[in-house]
């Protein structure tokens, strides 16, 4: 009996009450299924950073959505077949400059989509007009870009 009320005691002490968490500011809606962000943070301008992520559904509703850091759409890049899992790299030498790309999965085409985040802002599509495919001759989900890790490094011939 003494132990329970030891512990009646004791674990209150340990843990305090939960705390009611408020978001400070919400992006805005996207209709579907928004998932998969990523954020690109500016070289030297915070405030010009992004948030890049996805509405994840079949073409031609699949979208990669851009937000500035006020929350608000600025981009749309629609007509993607399933997109899943941004990911930004920094510095990709890019017909013969260093640029800083998003990358985003097409799921239902096996393939990757590659865009230049231009000196706007803007996402610029530099893939081939097919983009990259990937796992090519594999099936099932072998052929999926997003049950494989993959490495942007493994794709860098393609780009230059």
């Amino acid at each position: 009996m003494n132990w329970l009320l030891f512990l009646l005691w004791f674990l209150p002490q340990q843990f305090p009450a939960p705390v009611n968490i408020i978001a400070a500011l919400a992006t805005a809606a996207v209709a579907d299924d928004p998932d998969d962000p990523a954020i690109y943070v500016h070289p030297t301008d915070p405030s010009r950073s992004l948030i890049v992520g996805t509405n994840k559904v079949a073409a031609p509703k699949g979208a990669l959505v851009v937000y500035g850091m006020d929350g608000k759409i600025r981009q749309t890049i629609g007509n993607l077949d399933r997109p899943n899992n941004v990911d930004i790299e920094y510095g990709l030498p890019l017909g013969g400059q260093s640029a800083d790309i998003a990358v985003v999965t097409e799921r239902l085409k096996h393939r990757l989509r590659v865009y230049r985040i231009d000196a706007t802002g803007m996402l610029v599509d530099v893939s081939s007009a097919d983009g990259l495919n990937v796992y090519a001759g594999q099936t099932g989900d072998n052929a999926a870009p997003i049950d494989r890790k993959f490495k942007l490094p493994d794709c860098r011939h393609d780009l230059l």
